[in-house]
């Protein structure tokens, strides 16, 4: 249906074995989850809020969270009218599994109220995502709706991670979303650098970040990840070949996949 798109790749898979990633840290000083829960970061003020995994119990709360924050804000989403929207069923049941895995992070406020400020819903990346996304979609009513599923299966289809890697599974920092009152703290790039080292110690060897706002790409370039494929959101068609599939203002113009090897980034860039 959505099968026309050009796509450029800023970097040859091969090379990603022996590019490192950029530390300021010296070699061995390995980090994990755990431990970086209590150690403070720039903007981000820990005395009033903490990070968590997510329960079972969190899950009505943080799907809430990401329809009121991230479908709202998001600039794809934006551009694709989704704002506003009550979620599909079935985009609700897929951010339900995501967070059934048991590796999103929550960001609350110390407070009696315990308030989400920020969540990043972190799934196993498969080779079948994108095929898996193409079937959701088509369960939609709603065009938009079907045309970003059609770009997130895109997304996890085409730079053929798993195949170039020979690996089944990949840690994917997925969808993130913070609180608007929150978006200039820091607490977006602090919630992704807690996952990519809950990925670490979850000992996947690899982690990737599916980018479709420039918001997210300066995140995953502060965290010295490397960018192995992108792709123009006009150069994405419409069955005609001709109309794009959405234009986001710029500039959030482009999607784009970040890689990095969480074995030789032992410790990532202190910003």
């Amino acid at each position: 249906m959505f099968s026309k798109f050009l796509v450029k790749t800023k970097l040859p898979l091969s090379t990603l074995y022996s590019t490192a990633v950029t530390t300021g840290a010296s070699k061995g000083s390995s980090k994990s989850f755990i431990s970086s829960l209590f150690v403070p970061k720039r903007q981000i003020d820990l005395t009033k809020c903490r990070f968590e995994i997510a329960k079972r119990a969190d899950i009505n709360s943080t799907l809430k969270f990401i329809e009121d924050n991230f479908f709202k804000n998001e600039p794809l989403c934006k551009s694709l009218h989704l704002t506003g929207k009550k979620l599909e069923q079935p985009t609700e049941n897929l951010i339900r599994d995501g967070i059934k895995q048991g590796m999103t992070i929550l960001a609350r406020e110390n407070s009696d109220d315990n308030e989400i400020l920020g969540i990043c819903m972190n799934t196993r990346s498969c080779p079948w995502d994108g095929e898996k996304l193409e079937e959701f979609a088509k369960l939609h009513t709603d065009m938009n709706a079907r045309k970003l599923l059609h770009i997130w299966a895109l997304m996890a289809r085409e730079p053929r991670l798993h195949q170039e890697l020979g690996q089944l599974s990949i840690f994917e920092v997925g969808m993130l979303a913070v609180k608007e009152s929150h978006e200039a703290c820091g607490l977006g790039t602090e919630l992704t650098r807690r996952s990519l080292d809950l990925g670490r110690d979850l000992n996947f060897r690899h982690a990737r970040i599916n980018c479709t706002s420039e918001y997210s790409i300066k995140i995953a370039e502060k965290l010295g990840m490397t960018r192995v494929w992108d792709v123009f959101y006009r150069n994405i068609f419409m069955p005609d070949g001709k109309t794009p599939l959405t234009v986001p203002v710029h500039p959030h113009v482009q999607a784009a996949v970040f890689l990095t090897d969480l074995k030789k980034s032992n410790a990532i860039e202190e910003l």
